[in-house]
């Protein structure tokens, strides 16, 4: 059986708390190519892992990606998970320290933050634009060769407009923020 380190440790500084975000998804990238390998390791069948007061086995969920078609369901919503968390993360890790740190004014002037936060405001939406405009009051907001404009409300976000490449450039690019100004 599996432990769980203790959440909500000490701060670390904010370039390695975006590494840690880095990593995390990762390690979910990770764990989904293990599980899409054939003959998924069977030991875990019949283990189990502890968090907190409670422990969880993993008997339902290998059975679960035995089944093809639930095992395309469950690998679905768990990439969503992981881009929602990677950016959404990442985009909170440096809105928190520019707020605590009085650098919020350079945050809002940065010309990816706009896209940034719409973004992981689409992914809070259910991976539909819904942009407040009173936050995104800077319509249309581009981003490197994207464009996110008022009549994409309510549309969903698709792979093709922001997809695994822009995920990972738009975390470098908060990420190298956080270099220049920590």
């Amino acid at each position: 059986m599996g432990t769980i380190t203790p959440l909500f440790k000490s701060r670390k500084p904010p370039v390695e708390q975006i590494d840690n975000v880095k990593n995390t998804f990762l390690l979910g990238l990770s764990a989904m190519m293990l599980f899409t390998m054939e003959g998924t390791p069977p030991m875990l069948e019949n283990s189990s892992c502890s968090f907190g007061r409670h422990t969880v086995c993993f008997d339902q969920l290998m059975a679960s990606l035995g089944n093809q078609d639930e095992k395309k369901v469950i690998l679905d919503d768990f990439i969503k998970m992981l881009y929602r968390t990677f950016v959404q993360e990442a985009v909170f890790v440096v809105e928190d320290y520019c707020e605590r740190s009085g650098q919020s004014d350079l945050l809002y002037v940065q010309p990816w933050y706009p896209f940034a936060k719409a973004i992981k405001d689409c992914f809070s939406n259910g991976f539909r634009f819904g942009m407040d405009l009173a936050v995104n009051d800077s319509m249309p907001i581009r981003w490197r060769k994207k464009l996110i404009t008022e009549n994409m409300r309510g549309e969903s976000l698709q792979s093709s407009f922001f997809d695994f490449d822009d995920a990972w450039d738009l975390v470098d690019e908060i990420r190298n923020f956080v270099v220049s100004i920590d």
